[in-house]
């Protein structure tokens, strides 16, 4: 049987739209302890578009169909599978297969049962999409920064998907939290779906000295960055003596701005964090338990 997919024939640094052409693949038929899965969400997140750009380092064999997210239904299962039934509705404890080529941005893939989860019925299948890339990036974004109760995170692009993933799951944990918006507009709306503590419009107001104001001259505990480019230079300020700024994505370009005086007398830092490693580094136990 053929079916559709969105591949990648050549990547493309400028115009990464250009890089995703639909194709037709035969699929797959599941072996021993295989499920073939049909397709019905897959998202597209910053690592997605880094993929099409070929600068992703879970994305280089080409060609290959991009993908890190997505649910679906299992419409045909191999031999031995005793986990899963057709119809089931699924999605994976990532869809590790993209690094081989074969990601979730087509309309059948064949995974490992042991790749798969099954879904409540009290999860939607949009949610169900959303259930790897991002959630999983907030338990290691949680971990690295390591700020405890009582402190501030200072949180970018706080009004994103992922931003108000972390504003709630700090807050849950007794942390206190700063969202960074660029739109005077959305300063309220994120206090008031999030619970947000403080939020800082960084194109009207002066970003460090907010965060200052608001920590009583201190600083951020850490700060979780995904926009890079000329703020990191103002993050830096913006965080404790001896803190960091965790860089977990790049949407103002591939470089960033430091500030090297906050670095070299305060003792300010600059990490990068990808949850692959991260997650892959612990024993199987703790996977499962993220």
């Amino acid at each position: 049987m053929q079916y559709d997919a969105i591949a990648v024939q050549a990547f493309d640094a400028g115009n990464p739209a250009n890089a995703a052409q639909v194709v037709r693949k035969t699929v797959k038929e599941p072996g021993q302890g295989e499920v073939l899965v049909q397709m019905k969400y897959a998202g597209v997140n910053p690592s997605d578009v880094f993929s099409l750009m070929g600068v992703y380092p879970g994305f280089t064999q080409l060609p290959g169909v991009p993908g890190f997210d997505g649910m679906g239904v299992v419409a045909k299962v191999g031999a031995g599978v005793t986990a899963f039934s057709e119809g089931q509705r699924v999605t994976s404890l990532g869809w590790l297969t993209t690094s081989q080529g074969s990601g979730s941005w087509q309309q059948y893939i064949t995974l490992p049962q042991e790749k798969l989860v099954a879904l409540p019925d009290g999860v939607s299948d949009e949610a169900g999409a959303q259930f790897y890339i991002n959630p999983v990036t907030v338990v290691g974004l949680l971990e690295v920064a390591a700020v405890q109760p009582g402190q501030h995170l200072l949180i970018t692009a706080a009004g994103s998907t992922l931003g108000r993933m972390l504003i709630k799951a700090a807050r849950a944990e007794g942390i206190k939290t700063i969202g960074v918006v660029r739109r005077p507009e959305a300063v309220q709306e994120l206090k008031d779906s999030t619970g947000c503590d403080e939020v800082v419009c960084s194109s009207t107001e002066p970003l460090a000295e907010r965060v200052k104001a608001i920590t009583g001259g201190a600083g951020a505990g850490s700060v979780l960055d995904c926009v890079g480019g000329d703020m990191a230079e103002q993050l830096a300020a913006a965080v404790r003596s001896g803190g960091t700024v965790w860089l977990y994505g790049l949407m103002e370009g591939l470089s960033f701005k430091g500030h090297g005086a906050e670095c070299l007398f305060r003792d300010v830092g600059y990490r990068g964090f990808w949850f692959f490693p991260w997650l892959e580094s612990k024993p199987h136990q703790e996977q499962q338990a993220v």
